[in-house]
């Protein structure tokens, strides 16, 4: 129904395949999805997700003009800049699939006062 994590590509196919997932269904494997759910329900799916970010940023900078009437500022803003975390399942504060995690965003300007 929805894009799946490129790391359950490490997932077995046949009975006996060692690897990290269990086999991938897309929800016609009824053994497969109750034992999916038995784990996503378990000890096994803790995790740590604790994290440091950089959420917000925002710089200024008024370029002295002397023997002019106009005034400059240079500008840059941030958001969600850098997240530092051993998490690996995506962002570690948004965890819902199917959505897109908090967007990195980048403003950067002059202001010109007459």
């Amino acid at each position: 129904m929805y894009n799946q994590p490129e790391k359950l590509k490490d997932s077995w196919q046949n009975p006996g395949d060692t690897a990290s997932y269990q086999i991938f269904t897309a929800g016609y494997n009824a053994a497969a999805v109750t034992a999916g759910s038995r784990f996503s329900e378990s000890t096994a799916a803790v995790s740590d997700a604790s994290f440091i970010r950089l959420k917000n940023i925002s710089l200024s900078y008024d370029l002295p003009l002397t023997g002019f009437k106009t005034q400059c500022r240079l500008f840059a803003q941030g958001q969600n800049l850098l997240t530092f975390t051993k998490y690996k399942d995506g962002d570690p504060e948004f965890i819902s699939t199917g959505f897109l995690p908090p967007l990195k965003i980048m403003t950067f300007g002059i202001q010109l006062t007459f």
